[in-house]
């Protein structure tokens, strides 16, 4: 008899969450970067967004202090993820439309198998896991390709360049997390990894940006109150959580379905474009999704059980 794929219902109720969630963080994150140093407001988001969760533990006092290996690789995970994957995917707003930003933040699952490959990881995609993956890169290229022809444009040379470190570093940060286990909360990770990722973010953020300049308007305290709220608290908890019960690249899918959102918010709220090319893209994009978890669920068949 094969064994059947079995990832937890909560598992994949994590992931739609982060695939919905985020699609939405990409418009707030623009607004506040608009008016605010990008360091310093991925800072201050995840600082607040981790003193909240710590919170929550500290006063059932259910923090391990004296776990100093746990507490480390923790804060090691907030350095890849938060402080260079996020804080530097603001960094790239500055140079980079919203929009263009969601497309090109596609390719993190080609980052994942690349780096699962580089690492010798038995967590990797088959042949048909990376056609799905460049199936989705085209349906993703389709809708968006007269952005990104624009976006081509020297000028936006910086903005690509620092969303590919924050990409790797991401997708790094994302696949060490699963190489030890704990039995700790994963909530209290997601914690302990925005408070460490934020910390560190400010500290580069205080000799690299200038503060004096920022504008705090309204827009950008309700942009900041969503991002920690619902951004953070929520959807990057969700992460954390699909990250530990499914494969990390079966959980990148989420990067597929987040410039969708994102156009939809867009077109909404910003009346943009949404068309037949949209339509046509969606099935591209849910047909290499299809593949990729179709590459997993053949892997999982093989395995023959007692």
């Amino acid at each position: 008899m094969s064994a059947a794929p079995s990832y937890p219902f909560k598992a994949w109720l994590a992931l739609a969450a982060v695939c919905i969630i985020w699609g939405t963080t990409y418009m707030a994150n623009k607004v506040g970067v608009t008016h605010v140093p990008p360091l310093l407001f991925s800072a201050i988001r995840q600082i607040i967004a981790g003193v909240l969760i710590l919170t929550w533990f500290m006063l059932r006092n259910q923090i391990p202090w004296k776990d100093r290996s746990y507490l480390r690789f923790q804060a090691t995970i907030g350095f890849f993820m938060l402080s260079i994957g996020n804080g530097l995917s603001l960094v790239a707003l500055r140079y980079l439309d919203s929009g263009i930003a969601a497309l090109l933040s596609a390719a993190l699952p080609i980052v994942f198998v690349l780096l699962n490959l580089a690492m010798r990881s038995d967590d990797r995609l088959s042949w048909s896991g990376i056609m799905g993956i460049s199936l989705g890169m085209v349906g993703i290229t389709f809708m968006s390709w007269d952005e990104l022809h624009v976006s081509a444009d020297s000028s936006y040379t910086w903005g690509l360049l620092f969303l590919l470190i924050a990409l790797s570093s991401w997708a790094y940060g994302s696949l060490i997390s699963k190489s030890r286990t704990w039995t700790y909360p994963v909530f209290l990770n997601a914690g302990i990894q925005m408070v460490a990722g934020g910390c560190i973010t400010l500290t580069f953020s205080y000799p690299l940006e200038t503060w004096s300049d920022m504008q705090w308007l309204p827009e950008v305290t309700w942009a900041m109150i969503y991002l920690v709220l619902i951004g953070s608290l929520i959807a990057y908890s969700s992460y954390m959580y699909a990250l530990a019960h499914m494969p990390a690249t079966i959980v990148s899918i989420y990067s597929y379905i987040n410039p969708l959102i994102a156009l939809v918010v867009g077109w909404a709220i910003l009346d943009e474009r949404l068309d037949s090319r949209v339509g046509i893209a969606t099935l591209l994009i849910l047909g290499g999704v299809y593949l990729v978890n179709h590459d997993y669920l053949r892997k999982r068949k093989r395995v023959r059980i007692p």
